[in-house]
């Protein structure tokens, strides 16, 4: 995940010198910003998630039933005349139900500049390991960073 930064050129040297060929001259008047191959950053990580989730049901059931006695001749022809039998029966079900949750991750990050990109941009690359509820992460972050922003 890591570059090294480019080897000075061999030859050409003046013992001495103030200028050295292959290096850049940081600006006087500027802040010490990272702008070469194998110098790091820190990025800042702010995540915010939120999620809401929410549910409906309802249902409704009837049902009516009935029984007659036919009349029958006999020995019980009278006892069952007038027997009538009816059963009626209803459910209803109604529920609600939601669920929300809300996440926050915040941390800094460091990379390294792997490539200078020929309109100045950065491109970086990095990774760390982190112990999240007992459990091994890592987080890695690759991208391109506009020197202007540093």
């Amino acid at each position: 995940m890591t570059a090294r930064p480019p080897q000075p050129p061999v030859g050409g040297r003046t013992p001495g010198a103030i200028y050295n060929a292959g290096y850049a001259v940081q600006p006087l008047f500027e802040d010490q910003r990272s702008r070469n191959v194998g110098e790091i950053l820190t990025i800042v990580i702010s995540e915010n998630v939120n999620a809401t989730k929410s549910s409906v049901a309802n249902t409704n059931r009837g049902g009516n039933a009935t029984f007659a006695v036919p009349t029958t001749l006999g020995i019980f022809g009278g006892l069952f005349n007038n027997t009538n039998l009816s059963a009626t029966g209803a459910n209803k079900f109604t529920a609600a139900g939601g669920a929300s949750a809300a996440n926050t991750f915040s941390g800094t990050l460091t990379v390294t500049v792997t490539e200078v990109l020929p309109n100045g941009n950065l491109m970086v690359s990095g990774e760390k390991q982190m112990l999240i509820n007992q459990g091994n992460e890592f987080v890695r972050f690759s991208g391109v960073v506009n020197p202007v922003t540093i």
